[in-house]
């Protein structure tokens, strides 16, 4: 509340005179003096402000009881006058004086008690559309989001949401949003959710040519925060929690992923590079050897490194997206070369940078490793399609005598380059006869194909079991293991027919 100045505006020493209030709000161009028909002893007042303690010995007095209760209730009358006032509306400087007139010729017990009825019922109301405010599915969106940010919304055990779990709440946003305007529904309310709204959710995310696992993590997200909202009882909407279907992606909705075999990786520890390709390599054998996510291998340093009670030499792991901590076993010796080849203060490195990197010394590896340059058939992604259009395009207004400039033509030649090195014809990137996207082997290497790797050739042996293997990567369940498993139907076939050939071997000989 405002401070509000009370004073007398009269030269006399005695007697009784109104008492003024200064009321000052420069938001709605007000500067006003007004009477508050309040009678006053010219002396006690004047005296009350010599010292702390006259005035506590007028307020004392019925005089100042009266003056300060009518004071008070004064002050409140013009906090309530301006509270729902907008920015520019007109004030009026009658009323405002007619309305405090009022309060002081009215019995004050009666007046309060009104007041009181007035504010319980403004927060009833402010609450009141506090909670409607929440219950639009956007507005309480950016509540929690802004909530898991800053650690004021936690999960679980009261644990703070990962950097990775946050980065995925904040691309569902982006598409939130689009999705609300695209369909102008920006106050969509949890209680105005339908079958229909889960329907046209995904066929917005269709429109904008998303990939079917990305469109099956955008679902399960709104899931989760409609869920999440009932827990708060933001969400009183029964049907938003049933509708949302799970998109199960087959392997020919995703991108190609590929796992390079123990040839592969040890031709690339051993080829010859430098400077920077170098780092790329030396840093992604790391993450091959300790099977993590580059978000963890890309900051090992010495406190990673250990050898446990029994004297198992390990990389100590806290993963960052799971929080595990993890013994990793170091199962190959090239490990501590590495270590020994930086002093353990390995290259600096971003997710970006460790990927153009390995995909170049890849390319120059493919040259005298063939299997690098075989071609894999995989899908584009958003942004690769919306490229492959523009180049289309731009090579037809080429073609019909357009001139390029600048950073377009830049880009251009970079495109016609690129399509040019992979004779792609008329698109950007290769198609085979069907018209599906191929690729070589070498372009589809990542910094995430360490972990790939790792657990596909460690099953591959046949000397670990699967739940070994998955204390090692980390994995909680056998689901989301198997899908970093890249053993082709063949190998597993023939798999089987070895050790069923095996097992009835061993059977003969016994009943020999």
């Amino acid at each position: 509340m405002a401070k509000l100045n009370f004073s007398l505006r009269t030269t006399k020493t005695d007697g009784k005179s109104n008492l003024y209030i200064l009321v000052n709000r420069p938001k709605f161009g007000v500067r006003w003096m007004l009477n508050t028909g309040i009678k006053v002893s010219v002396s006690n007042w004047n005296d009350s402000f010599k010292s702390a303690k006259a005035l506590s010995k007028y307020l004392a007095t019925e005089e100042g009881k009266s003056v300060h209760e009518k004071t008070d209730l004064c002050a409140q009358v013009v906090e309530a006058y301006f509270s729902d006032m907008k920015q520019g509306e007109q004030a009026d400087k009658g009323e405002l004086e007619s309305l405090i007139n009022d309060i002081v010729n009215t019995d004050l017990k009666e007046k309060r008690e009104e007041l009181e009825e007035l504010r319980q019922d403004e927060r009833k109301i402010k609450a009141e559309q506090e909670l409607h405010r929440l219950g639009e599915v956007l507005s309480y969106y950016n509540t929690f989001f802004d909530g898991i940010k800053n650690g004021s919304v936690r999960h679980g055990d009261n644990k703070r949401y990962s950097e990775s779990t946050i980065s995925a709440w904040r691309t569902f946003g982006e598409h939130l949003k689009g999705y609300l305007m695209a369909e102008h529904k920006e106050h969509l309310h949890f209680d105005d959710i339908t079958t229909r709204t889960a329907t046209s959710f995904v066929t917005y995310c269709e429109r904008e040519e998303l990939m079917k696992g990305t469109i099956g993590q955008l679902v399960n997200h709104f899931r989760k925060l409609c869920n999440i909202a009932a827990e708060e009882g933001i969400n009183s909407n029964a049907v938003s929690l049933r509708i949302w279907k799970s998109h199960d992606q087959k392997e020919s909705d995703k991108r190609a992923e590929i796992a390079l075999t123990d040839g592969e990786v040890d031709a690339l520890y051993n080829l010859s590079l430098t400077g920077y390709n170098e780092k790329c390599r030396d840093l992604w054998m790391l993450g091959y050897f300790s099977a993590q996510r580059v978000s963890d291998y890309s900051k090992f340093g010495k406190d990673n490194f250990g050898v446990n009670p029994d004297g198992t030499p390990v990389i100590r792991v806290r993963q960052k997206k799971t929080n595990i901590e993890l013994d990793v076993p170091i199962l190959d010796e090239r490990v501590f070369e590495i270590c020994e080849k930086y002093k353990y203060h390995f290259p600096s490195l971003g997710r970006d940078a460790i990927n153009r990197g390995i995909k170049e010394a890849c390319k120059i590896l493919s040259e005298s490793v063939p299997t690098l340059k075989e071609w894999e058939v995989t899908l584009l992604s958003k942004k690769e399609r919306d490229k492959e259009r523009w180049f289309i395009e731009t090579r037809k207004r080429v073609a019909e005598g357009e001139k390029l400039h600048g950073e377009e033509s830049k880009r251009y030649r970079k495109c016609l380059e690129y399509a040019n090195e992979h004779d792609s014809g008329e698109f950007l990137y290769k198609r085979d006869y069907k018209g599906e996207v191929i690729r070589q082997r070498w372009e589809l290497v990542s910094c995430h194909t360490t972990r790939r790797s790792m657990i596909t050739n460690l099953h591959r042996t046949g000397l670990l079991s699967d739940r070994e293997i998955m204390s090692i990567s980390g994995h909680k369940t056998l689901n989301s293991y198997e899908k970093y498993m890249k053993v082709k139907k063949e190998e597993r076939a023939a798999s089987i027919y070895e050790k069923m050939k095996k097992a009835k071997e061993i059977q003969l000989k016994k009943e020999a």
